[in-house]
């Protein structure tokens, strides 16, 4: 909000609310929050989203993207050993710390890279037709839109689809800066924003293709913290979920942080499970994708939720990779994807 005062009267300019007009009136291409970014104007967009939701505190940020390989000559697509240099580049650009990386390719074409960050992580499943599941998940104030941005402008990718989740929405009660410390400040729920730097493309004529799998997206409160803080007691959970689903080739990762908390990471062929636990709030955000039916997640989401003892789950499930690849590039087709 700008205001400018002169002798006679006090005019008061919201930014915001002029952008919306321009934008309606040019009926641009881009959405409100993209002209923001681009007017560097997109904490005045964070402000007034915040206060219409009342809190604006919250632990992580999730990304999801929907993508398939757009090659050119000077940028072919890359080698699996590549792909997860410039992964591991984009996230050290971000100035993030890189705790374990991981890919593989497989006899149908398919692959899977993967990067655990410090309570986040970085996972891209490719396909044998060319699309990619990408999904980043960072905590605090690193941002999952600036490692898609760094990774790319250093690969051969066609955005189609970008959705943005603000998870662990709380009401801070040590200040701005600081952190919660509270459990009861925590506010059950997911809030999914238009990601305001990652730009997709306007490409017409879609062509349908199914499902690549489903992502659960749960969020566990009033957890059993001796549980979300044990590394054993988690993984022992996970490989009951990933035996039901018979998975082969299983690459697993934990890493307990200090004093309190844990990452566990499991991954394979079109499959990961992750979660990030914060035991001093009872609270753990978990991550869940396969090639497996909607019922199948929502089973297993929910039988973790027994594990842990958590007394309530907010669970979204969205459908991934529906994309239509015409000329190397990507159309979204249609979207299921907030389902409490």
């Amino acid at each position: 909000m700008l205001t400018f005062f002169s002798a006679n009267s006090t005019v008061t300019f919201n930014p915001v609310i002029k952008l919306n007009a321009l934008c309606s009136r040019l009926k641009a291409e881009y959405t409100l929050s993209d002209s923001l970014y681009r007017f560097g104007l997109a904490g005045e967009w964070r402000k007034h989203s915040h206060k219409a939701l009342g809190f604006h505190h919250y632990i992580g940020r999730h990304i999801l993207i929907e993508a398939c390989w757009k090659p050119t000559q000077k940028m072919p697509i890359p080698t699996l050993e590549a792909l997860l240099d410039q992964m591991k580049w984009a996230v050290d650009a971000v100035g993030l710390t890189r705790l374990y990386q991981y890919s593989e390719q497989f006899n149908d074409g398919s692959l899977v890279a993967a990067i655990v960050i410090q309570e986040s992580h970085i996972i891209l499943h490719g396909y044998a037709d060319g699309r990619l599941v990408i999904d980043a998940y960072t905590c605090g104030s690193a941002d999952p839109q600036e490692i898609i941005i760094e990774l790319s402008q250093r690969l051969p990718i066609g955005v189609n689809n970008s959705r943005l989740l603000v998870r662990g929405l709380h009401e801070n009660n040590a200040g701005d800066e600081g952190w919660c410390t509270d459990p009861r400040r925590l506010r059950l729920g997911i809030r999914e924003e238009i990601p305001s730097k990652v730009l997709v493309q306007n490409i017409h004529s879609p062509r349908t293709l199914t499902p690549t799998g489903f992502h659960g997206i749960a969020e566990f409160y009033g957890c059993n913290s001796t549980k979300i803080n044990t590394a054993e007691r988690m993984v022992e959970i996970f490989e009951d979920l990933s035996d039901q689903l018979g998975l082969e080739q299983l690459q697993k990762y934990q890493h307990p942080f200090q004093p309190q908390g844990l990452s566990v990471t499991f991954i394979a062929k079109g499959f990961h499970m992750t979660v990030h636990s914060w035991p001093e709030l009872h609270y753990a955000p978990v991550d869940l994708y396969c090639d497996r039916s909607e019922s199948m997640i929502r089973t297993l989401l929910t039988q973790m939720q027994r594990a842990l003892d958590a007394k309530e789950m907010v669970l979204h499930v969205k459908e991934r990779g529906i994309v239509a690849l015409i000329e190397n590039k990507v159309v979204d087709k249609h979207d299921v994807s907030l389902k409490l």
